[in-house]
């Protein structure tokens, strides 16, 4: 069976993938880590920076996974006529995935953001 090629937006590949399916990915990938797993959330601010910086856009491109994050960027696949199956918002991902990590009893570091949000965000 031919797997048909991702599209893409602005050169960057677009998932598409439900919220279930991006999770069932990355718990396989939790259970046998192999390298870096990247995740990168796509909106309208990001292929902004992607557009004027070539190692930016490289790195969502060598992504091991790409969300649709901003309702934007949903819309403008749709109107193109790229598949995409849903939008998965960056917040319901981690709420899930730091559900998981305390019940597996699994270490979590976050990169990135302000010093405010790093002190609200720890429980």
């Amino acid at each position: 069976m031919k797997t048909e090629p991702q599209k893409t937006l602005l050169s960057v590949p677009l998932p598409n993938e439900s919220l279930d399916s991006s999770l069932e990915k990355i718990f396989l990938y939790i259970k046998n880590p192999r390298g870096i797993f990247h995740i990168v959330s796509l909106n309208p601010e990001i292929f902004a920076l992607a557009e004027k910086n070539a190692k930016f856009k490289r790195v969502l491109v060598e992504a091991q996974m790409r969300i649709i994050d901003g309702t934007y960027v949903y819309r403008v696949a749709r109107l193109l006529k790229i598949p995409v199956q849903s939008r998965i918002q960056g917040v319901d991902l981690m709420k899930t995935l730091l559900e998981h990590a305390s019940r597996e009893r699994l270490r979590v570091m976050l990169i990135g953001g302000a010093a405010e949000i790093d002190r609200k965000s720890v429980v």
